[in-house]
């Protein structure tokens, strides 16, 4: 690809979030050293539009800021970080700050805006002490006061593929016995807050084994609806109105669910996938599974839970994919910029094998005038494709949308 389809920005540290905030401008979060980082406004030519420095804890890196990007329908930022949401407008002047009504010991997780507010979800850190930790999911208005707070308990975790081994079986690896988690906060792989129609989704997990729940709530009154069992929970998307796709990977599973708005699973696939949603509704993607060499495809996943295998991929490390209108998906994996077309045929956009080894990256977005952006380690590449608008479907990128807010509520008066 000739070098005038390229172009880069280095923003001065780890590109960890991207968010559109018009049409040739994109939203930031970096994190720089000792737990400080940055929100900036950027054109993607590489102009700054602003820049707001955040700090770091004090206590790093035994405190890890949690921050979330959010953007609103008009295209102003918002930022949550330690127990304060702080709306930045185009000007990156503070418009609003919301102060979250959180318990001594408690800290801001995640959260998601909606028409009328915001679900925040919150977590005490690990105290060392198990059974002293919990999480909590509440729904704010849109002056930060609370309507309603739903306690998610950690009870006690255990699965089959986890072992320990002990003087009392001779050193041997046994399956470990349940046990009260050390940590239970907002998941880190996958979107931790989703929300379709009246169903709200809560995920959690514990960082020192890596297995969580997920928990469906009343978007109206916060009452929980149902759980998944302990497990080590991975990939998560919108597949359509009430309906849930979650994945499953570690220990030995390999799995993905779709479950409806009541938690009966409707489609079982044994495979795992960052997956996207075609216009057409087609749920495609690429598969992830910690195994080496590479031995996982991209595919498509049929409603008859048949994985339809196509091109075999090398590598591992891996965007979230995006796909466009006509249902063909981009990603960045191993070096290589690849497009895999709706007949299953992969083509190579870009490469740079300088770059097959960058492990942090961010999801990828596609602008209206096929310009694909992404962040790997310390730079944001724009490149330009003849790709096309991404799809209008619910899941057509990481996110589910460019603003990076998975909340699609029932329209008012349902």
């Amino acid at each position: 690809m000739p070098d005038q389809h390229l172009q880069s920005i280095k923003p001065g540290g780890t590109v960890m979030g991207v968010a559109l905030a018009g049409p040739e401008q994109v939203y930031l979060l970096v994190r720089r050293e000792q737990g400080a980082g940055c929100l900036l406004r950027v054109d993607l030519d590489g102009g700054v539009r602003w820049r707001l420095d955040l700090p770091g804890p004090e206590n790093y890196p035994f405190a890890i800021p949690r921050r979330t990007l959010r953007v609103a329908e008009d295209g102003s930022a918002w930022l949550g970080e330690k127990r304060m949401l702080t709306r930045l407008g185009p000007d990156g002047r503070v418009q609003q700050s919301i102060e979250v009504s959180i318990e001594p010991g408690e800290v801001l997780g995640s959260f998601l805006l909606l028409p009328d507010g915001f679900v925040a979800a919150i977590f005490r850190p690990a105290s060392g002490k198990s059974g002293h930790v919990r999480g909590r999911v509440i729904r704010l208005d849109s002056a930060g006061n609370v309507m309603w707070s739903a306690i998610l308990p950690t009870g006690t975790v255990a699965y089959a593929g986890v072992v320990e081994m002990s003087v009392e079986s001779g050193w041997q690896p046994r399956p470990k016995k349940e046990w009260q988690p050390e940590d239970w906060q907002p998941a880190w792989r996958g979107e931790p807050l989703l929300l379709s129609g009246d169903r709200l989704l809560a995920r959690y997990f514990e960082l020192r084994s890596g297995l969580g729940r997920t928990f469906c709530l009343s978007w109206s009154g916060g009452s929980l609806l149902w759980a998944t069992e302990p497990r080590p929970e991975a990939s998560v998307a919108l597949v359509g109105p009430g309906e849930f796709l979650l994945g499953v990977q570690g220990y030995g599973a390999f799995d993905m669910y779709l479950l409806d708005r009541n938690g009966q699973e409707r489609q079982h696939w044994a495979s795992h996938a960052e997956v996207i949603v075609t216009e057409s509704g087609e749920i495609r993607g690429v598969e992830m599974e910690n195994v080496s060499p590479s031995r996982t495809h991209f595919s498509v996943f049929e409603r008859d839970s048949k994985v339809r295998k196509g091109p075999h991929l090398k590598g591992y490390r891996t965007t979230y994919p995006v796909v466009n209108r006509q249902g063909v998906a981009a990603f960045w994996r191993h070096g290589k910029l690849r497009a895999v077309d709706t007949s299953l045929e992969k083509r190579t956009l870009w490469e740079e094998k300088g770059l097959a080894e960058k492990a942090i990256m961010t999801r990828m977005l596609l602008l209206d005038d096929g310009t694909l952006v992404f962040g790997l380690e310390d730079e944001l590449f724009r490149v330009q494709t003849g790709l096309g608008p991404m799809a209008g479907s619910v899941w057509p990128c990481g996110g589910g949308n460019a603003k990076g807010n998975p909340a699609f509520p029932e329209p008012p008066g349902i």
